[in-house]
């Protein structure tokens, strides 16, 4: 589960540098050194992380997210990158409450390590 929660929060964290970003207004260095580090990070996290769950594809998922990074930095289209976080977001949930365990047993061992 602690892989889903750095997942979760990795491209979280990347969603809200990216917003930063508005039309015709130039970022300064702080926000452009920001932007840089939380996208590398969420790729980072995507590529590590991943390979741990493996419920999710990781080419698949990074290639999404990179794909929705690239697009929203050439459209600057909020709603459709929202869209997007939202779909993988949904997706990574949706998996770590599939990968949970259910018996009294199952969390046992799942929380022993």
């Amino acid at each position: 589960m602690q892989e889903f929660r750095e997942l979760l929060s990795g491209i979280s964290d990347a969603y809200s540098a990216l917003l930063i970003m508005q039309p015709h207004v130039p970022l300064d260095d702080n926000d452009q050194m920001r932007l840089i580090e939380a996208k590398a990070n969420s790729v980072r996290i995507i590529r590590d992380r991943i390979f741990v769950a493996k419920d999710i594809e990781p080419g698949e998922t990074s290639n999404r997210w990179l794909f929705a990074m690239h697009r929203y930095e050439k459209t600057l289209n909020a709603q459709d990158f929202h869209d997007e976080y939202g779909a993988i977001r949904d997706e990574i949930i949706q998996k770590a409450i599939r990968c949970a365990p259910r018996s009294t047993v199952q969390r046992l061992m799942f929380w022993k390590d």
